[in-house]
């Protein structure tokens, strides 16, 4: 009987090699035969020969990513459960983020064809917006193609895509991480313009003549001079906490002002710090654009408040000084509608990460030495 049924699964074979054949003996049954498609291998391929050609309104992005890690790869692997087959796949990296408007969503590992091979170059189409800016974020980075290995790297750049241009050239990026938490220590980057053009000719089916970007560093659309802020420790709080995510863009409003005072507004930030505001005033969170990821999913919302429904309400002290508001898990907030105290990582246990956050923008001005009277204490 055994020798019928093996004989049958060799025929079901023959008769449809595109599909794969899984076999199981189940106690007390016998054989459960189970026919499937075929599915697509298990390994990386950067291109993987399937490529979407820039729309009239897509604009064709190209860069490489590579990362030196100052670490014990092969320990943290092990320490996250992996066998030693799972050290042979490729480190791997998404293709950058686009803002907040545009991101990418790499549901599966092996099958997402936005995912690229370290050391070579990514070719992604992106939307062009109406005013021909591009902001990049991030992107996500894996050791071994691992999730549970996965880290943000941050490609802050920012530039305007020419009238008639189809292709930009980013540049290449080499990070240099370190520690267990995969803190990036160094950036670097370079230009190799013709050998990028010869990877975009080898994958596209049309030419796509390259241009370099004519990029900057990513700035907050409202850059506050804090070294020229009036209000001091003796006559002025400074509040300051936000969420733990990787991106914010930040807009407290006040409500009722005595003094007509402009909104306080941060972009692109962990935490939110505020400038110099009045002892005793009230202010809201009236917009939070945020972005977050968790394994391979990544989560981004924009919220309007009222006075009614807002998140965070502050009472600024009557007493000058700095005022902590917290510092809250993004993702669970969101989804619960409500400030959410992250698992890992106490709002009371992230204040002096965020004071440290308040000295690097206040450092040089007045309130240099009060913040670290403050930093002193803990």
């Amino acid at each position: 009987m055994r020798g019928r049924i093996l004989l049958f699964v060799l025929l079901l074979a023959a008769l449809f090699p595109a599909a794969s054949v899984d076999v199981s003996v189940q106690s007390g049954i016998g054989v459960g035969v189970t026919v499937r498609p075929a599915r697509k291998p298990k390994s990386v391929q950067n291109w993987n020969g399937v490529f979407h050609e820039p729309g009239a309104d897509e604009i064709l992005l190209v860069g490489k990513v590579s990362v030196t890690p100052r670490l014990n790869k092969d320990f943290l692997a092990k320490s996250r459960g992996l066998k030693q087959k799972d050290l042979e796949a490729p480190d791997i990296y998404t293709a950058p983020v686009y803002k907040s408007r545009y991101w990418v969503d790499p549901v599966s590992i092996l099958h997402d064809y936005t995912m690229f091979r370290a050391g070579e170059y990514f070719c992604m189409s992106y939307p062009v917006p109406d005013d021909r800016h591009i902001e990049l974020r991030q992107l996500y980075y894996y050791f071994y193609s691992n999730r549970r290995l996965g880290f943000p790297l941050p490609i802050a750049v920012n530039f305007d895509v020419p009238e008639g241009v189809k292709a930009l050239y980013i540049g290449d990026f080499s990070y240099t991480v370190e520690g267990d938490d995969f803190a990036v220590t160094s950036i670097q980057t370079g230009n190799s313009l013709e050998e990028a053009q010869a990877a975009v000719d080898t994958a596209c089916k049309n030419h796509y003549a390259l241009q370099k970007a004519a990029w900057s560093d990513n700035r907050p659309s409202r850059v506050i001079d804090y070294s020229n802020l009036s209000g001091s420790p003796a006559d002025s709080v400074v509040f300051y906490g936000g969420f733990n995510t990787y991106w914010n863009d930040y807009i407290f409003a006040e409500l009722a002002p005595g003094e007509t005072q402009p909104d306080q507004e941060l972009d692109g930030e962990h935490f939110f710090i505020s400038e110099p505001v009045k002892p005793g005033s009230r202010y809201i969170l009236r917009y939070w654009d945020s972005w977050d990821g968790k394994g391979f999913k990544i989560y981004n919302w924009q919220k309007f408040f009222t006075e009614e429904n807002s998140l965070i309400t502050v009472e600024v002290p009557d007493k000058p000084g700095l005022y902590y508001i917290g510092c809250y898990d993004a993702l669970k907030t969101e989804q619960n509608g409500q400030l959410t105290e992250n698992s890992r990582h106490s709002s009371a246990s992230m204040k002096r990460t965020a004071l440290k956050a308040v000295l690097e923008r206040y450092k040089g001005t007045v309130w240099e030495d009060y913040i670290r009277a403050e930093l002193d204490k803990r």
